[in-house]
């Protein structure tokens, strides 16, 4: 495979349409999420997904859906519970997540990642013996402080892996 061109090669991301959002579900009381189902009806491997900084937007659900597509149940929480970022999509603006992440409650966010595992675990087209967390950035950070803190929860985030007991 010839890779000194790489104007030619299309990624995940790039053939997903732009309107790619899963089916909104809320975790407990206040945790807004979207679940993202494969096409097979038998019990499947489920990953919950830690967004970015940015909190869920295109870049994660199109992520969250190509894993749906390869049969995964995945789980998006909005661990900003809608007050995060106010365009999600603007990777230009750092001021702005720079002062959504300076108040972010991590602690809150550190339990809501294991809540989202347990809803995974009890969910009927979830295998519950497969569900880990995956995280990017800020959500990496949230995948391996859960898997720390929490026995139960294995963890993987920006090429990292962790179970800690």
């Amino acid at each position: 495979m010839d890779f000194t061109n790489t104007s030619t090669v299309t990624l995940p991301a790039e053939e997903q349409p732009h309107d790619v959002a899963g089916q909104p579900v809320m975790i407990g009381l206040d945790l807004p999420a979207e679940i993202f189902l494969p096409s097979c009806l038998d019990p499947a491997p489920a990953i919950a997904m830690c967004a970015e900084a940015y909190g869920p937007n295109h870049s994660t659900r199109t992520v969250a859906s190509a894993l749906a597509q390869r049969g995964f149940v995945v789980i998006l929480p909005d661990y900003y519970r809608g007050k995060g970022q106010k365009d999600r999509e603007n990777y230009s603006d750092f001021t702005e997540v720079a002062s959504v992440i300076s108040k972010f409650n991590f602690r809150q966010a550190f339990h809501d990642i294991p809540t989202c595992v347990d809803y995974m675990r009890s969910h009927p087209r979830v295998d519950p013996d497969r569900v880990g967390v995956w995280g990017y950035c800020t959500g990496a950070t949230l995948a391996i402080a859960a898997a720390c803190i929490h026995h139960h929860v294995d963890a993987g985030g920006r090429g990292a892996y962790a179970r800690c007991c």
